[in-house]
């Protein structure tokens, strides 16, 4: 079938916020996430998105062994495309909550790229993320989209409004970001863009001309903008960093909720992207 007709399947194992006491199946420790990683790539996964947990299992870290381990997990099991957060982890200054540091650069945050993953996400704005900011200042940016670039990792260019689309295209133009990124539309945080089919609509028609997008809904909106997406010839992220439960009251799995989206994609008269079809869609030479 032509590429078009191909749909990745973006699995998001963990997320910042993600842990056992919020659902049981969460994965939190290394061999957690791989086990988990390959469950859903023998579901139809093509791509993994990691967040790496400190030993309590709660609290997001920074531990580029801990991404090492992870990432030579997955890949002695499977080819899998590994997708590592450059989010970083949980800081306090001056009475606020952070996600990442209160400076410019934010330099641990670009070291995760020296794990050489095939993704690191590329998050444009500096926003509420609930109760703490987010912090992506503009010359992190800029450095993050110029390292990404000399070491041949896709950028997923996370978008959280339509502003941030006109951001995004901004450091293309500037050359820092590059040209052929891959966009993920993040709707239905408290500080963003509700996940309405609206709201996807007027993103999805701000994006570059011609590019590569995916998008999710938080929680009770993942299935209306899994359709929506489909409809508008995006690809789809689904996982517990985004949703816990299958259906109202039931807790699931990173794995089901991957069976659910492959089996939509079927019934839409798609086929599911393996890793090496999503490769050659989204130009990951690595």
């Amino acid at each position: 079938m032509e590429a078009e007709n191909k749909t990745i399947i973006t699995a998001a194992l963990t997320g910042s916020q993600g842990n056992k006491g919020k659902n049981p199946y969460t994965p939190v420790t290394c061999d957690e996430i791989i086990a988990d990683a390959y469950d859903c790539y023998l579901h139809g996964a093509a791509i993994v998105h990691i967040h790496v947990k400190a030993d309590d299992g709660i609290e997001p870290e920074i531990n580029n062994d801990k991404f090492q381990y992870i990432k030579e997990g997955i890949q002695s099991k499977c080819d899998l495309i590994i997708n590592f957060t450059t989010s970083g982890e949980y800081n306090h200054f001056e009475g606020m909550d952070l996600i990442g540091t209160a400076d410019a650069h934010q330099e641990k945050r670009l070291r995760i790229l020296d794990v050489e993953p095939d993704i690191a996400t590329y998050d444009i704005p500096t926003l509420n993320f609930g109760e703490r900011i987010f912090m992506n200042p503009l010359p992190f940016l800029r450095k993050l989209g110029v390292e990404m670039q000399a070491q041949k990792i896709k950028p997923e260019v996370e978008v959280y409004s339509v502003g941030d689309i006109a951001l995004a295209e901004k450091l293309m133009a500037e050359g820092v970001l590059e040209q052929d990124a891959f966009f993920q539309i993040f709707l239905g945080i408290s500080g963003g863009t509700p996940a309405t089919v609206k709201n996807l609509l007027a993103m999805q028609e701000a994006l570059p001309q011609g590019i590569n997008w995916s998008a999710f809904g938080v929680g009770i909106h993942h299935l209306p903008i899994l359709y929506t997406t489909l409809a508008l010839g995006g690809h789809v992220r689904v996982g517990l960093e985004d949703n816990r439960y299958y259906k109202k009251g039931e807790l699931t799995t990173n794995s089901e909720l991957v069976k659910c989206a492959a089996r939509i994609i079927h019934e839409f008269g798609n086929t599911v992207a393996t890793p090496d079809d999503a490769r050659a869609i989204l130009g990951i030479t690595r």
